[in-house]
């Protein structure tokens, strides 16, 4: 699915067993704010229309991301730091998920949006719902960096429950300007 040039949805056998018509009633979005998160609102927009489900789009606030690795030891005992660096993520957040789905109802497909605070692992298997399925970009590298940037992906296909669908990302030569 790494180098697969169109979306992928990833099933784990016995996932299908347990709801002999299963049907999709939700398609999930985890957005973190990048573009390249981004590039799975049209996949998660089409599939939507196709069999007439909503768009939940959730972002995580992941508080080990948030500050500088030196500042850390600072926000142990300034809970007021902690709080303030909160609360701009949480309004970049909103934000970017406005404009999110502002894309997809323009695109006529309705849209819920959620953002908390965890890591995003544990957002999303937070807010799945039977029925749904999951929508993400696949970042495709290789090497240390695929590890790190294609963990979340892994992730959800190894332990979520929910099938996944991986998008892949746009390389420059094949994104749209």
């Amino acid at each position: 699915s790494r180098t697969s040039p169109v979306p992928v949805m990833v099933i784990r056998p016995g996932e299908g067993d347990a709801d002999p018509d299963p049907v999709i009633r939700r398609v999930l979005a985890p957005l973190d704010g990048s573009p390249l998160s981004a590039q799975a609102l049209p996949t998660a927009g089409a599939i939507a229309q196709q069999v007439e489900a909503p768009v939940h789009l959730v972002r995580a606030i992941d508080v080990s991301r948030l500050l500088p690795v030196e500042l850390m030891p600072t926000v142990a005992f300034n809970a007021e730091l902690y709080e303030n660096a909160v609360a701009e993520a949480q309004r970049e957040a909103q934000e970017s998920l406005t404009e999110a789905a502002g894309e997809l109802r323009h695109a006529e497909v309705g849209v819920t949006q959620e953002i908390q605070v965890g890591s995003p692992f544990a957002v999303i298997q937070e807010a799945l719902h039977p029925g749904d399925v999951i929508v993400l970009v696949s970042r495709g590298h290789h090497g240390a960096a695929r590890l790190v940037l294609g963990s979340l992906a892994e992730q959800l296909i190894r332990e979520a429950t929910a099938p996944v669908v991986l998008v892949p990302a746009a390389t420059p030569q094949t994104a749209q300007v």
